[in-house]
């Protein structure tokens, strides 16, 4: 029986694949700079914290200065869901089920979403801003993406579900990691050979399809 679903935001439950590549590509950073920064976290040379750091650099070294809290939640904030979303959503809630976000992008869409289509609960890195509502140089790592198993079991603990009864949903290699956990995996619209290889079932149609799956597995196993 799954009495709770994790989804990952950016790709699963938003049609952009991320809302990092987003500023990047509107705040003209660097491609081989963000690209080395993404090789130097994936080779484990340098930590999550220390990526979002060099990352932000990247956006003060194309506009000479650091953006405003105003600039990135016009960009970020100027989302598009997934087909359905809304629907699968409250599908879900009409049978009870705990959901939560697990992203490892960035809190300002995550909590804009999260808060809109009624999720109990959400984890995201953060960024701060000064008084005045310029960023700063720094940020907070609170979903490393290579701790993501790591985040659903805590988040499995803190609210009182057995893991086996969580079902994951995501599109990347970093939530095949929730797959593992999990009681079950789904990879939606799948980016990556290994979140295919990790989950129990891949959906490629809408999320109102995922939302139906995983209710009609429910019943199954309740008959």
């Amino acid at each position: 029986m799954f009495e709770a679903v994790a989804f990952d935001l950016d790709g699963t439950l938003t049609k952009e694949p991320s809302s990092w590549v987003k500023l990047h590509k509107t705040f003209k950073s660097d491609p081989e700079v963000i690209t080395r920064n993404m090789k130097l976290y994936e080779e484990s040379r340098i930590s999550c914290q220390e990526w979002m750091k060099m990352d932000i650099l990247a956006w003060k070294q194309k506009l000479s200065r650091l953006p405003t809290k105003k600039e990135i939640e016009k960009i970020l904030l100027n989302y598009e869901l997934q087909e359905k979303t809304e629907e699968a959503i409250q599908k879900l809630k009409e049978e009870n089920f705990f959901l939560c976000i697990i992203s490892s992008g960035l809190k300002i869409i995550v909590e804009d979403i999260a808060s809109k289509l009624g999720f109990d609960r959400y984890l995201a890195n953060e960024l701060f801003f000064d008084e005045e509502g310029n960023l700063k140089c720094e940020g907070k790592c609170v979903v490393d993406p290579k701790r993501k198993g790591e985040i659903l079991e805590a988040v499995a603990e803190e609210e009182g579900f057995p893991l086996k009864n969580f079902v994951a949903v995501g599109d990347s290699k970093y939530d095949a990691l929730m797959f593992e956990k999990a009681g079950l995996g789904i990879a939606y619209k799948p980016i990556d050979e290994i979140v295919k290889e990790k989950a129990d079932l891949v959906i490629e149609g809408t999320l109102l399809e995922v939302a139906e799956k995983i209710i009609s597995l429910n019943k199954q196993s309740n008959q």
